[in-house]
């Protein structure tokens, strides 16, 4: 999802030409990236459509590029998770954001003391935040969740929903890394957060299957 934020920020400043919007499909299917889900892509697009600006043509153009290249998005190669809740460490500083998701590597997991998933540790550091994987057993201690080591950090985009409040009044959702983009691209718009959520890679899973 990173890929979608970081041409976000290029096209509103200088939109590319047709032919280095090729080169920059190219690069980026042989870059080998995280796929990024076709749903991902449609809510993006969905949420352009109210996007005044000129520049809006040449990247939903490319969008389309990324949607029909299978090394660069999929149907199927990624789960999209919503955060179940979060748990305060720190208030307005640190958070631990819980998951239920059971990889398909344990769909036949026997505990039943917990659901399968996984914990997120949200940190401010600066003027930004830190999230890392928790993998420490007992971090996940009288969290109802527990979890397997087939979840890795690589594996995973984190990511959130946006509800945005346009300047005709409609209000509209969109994802994003960072909210800041929506900002820019729908003038006059009001952001907040929805709903923290991830996807999850299982592309490894379904070549070995």
């Amino acid at each position: 999802m990173l890929l979608i934020d970081l041409l976000l920020e290029v096209f509103y400043d200088n939109p590319p030409t047709n032919e280095e919007m090729e080169a920059l499909a190219n690069v980026f299917s042989n870059k080998g990236v995280q796929r990024i889900p076709h749903q991902y892509l449609d809510m993006i697009s969905s949420a352009m459509e109210h996007c005044p600006l000129p520049q809006k043509e040449r990247l939903m153009q490319l969008l389309e590029i990324i949607k029909k290249n299978d090394k660069l998005s999929s149907m199927n190669h990624n789960i999209m998770i919503t955060r179940d809740r979060y748990i305060v460490l720190s208030s307005g500083t640190e958070y631990k954001h819980c998951y239920t998701f059971r990889h398909p590597c344990y769909i036949n997991c026997s505990r039943s003391d917990s659901k399968c998933g996984f914990l997120l540790h949200y940190r401010q550091n600066e003027n930004c935040w830190k999230i890392e994987l928790y993998v420490d057993e007992q971090d996940y201690e009288d969290t109802g969740i527990h979890y397997h080591d087939s979840i890795s950090v690589q594996d995973m985009s984190p990511y959130s929903m946006f509800s945005g409040t346009l300047e005709t009044g409609e209000v509209i959702s969109a994802p994003a890394i960072w909210w800041t983009w929506w900002e820019k691209w729908l003038p006059n718009s009001k952001w907040e957060i929805k709903q923290r959520c991830s996807a999850f890679d299982i592309s490894d899973y379904l070549v070995a299957k």
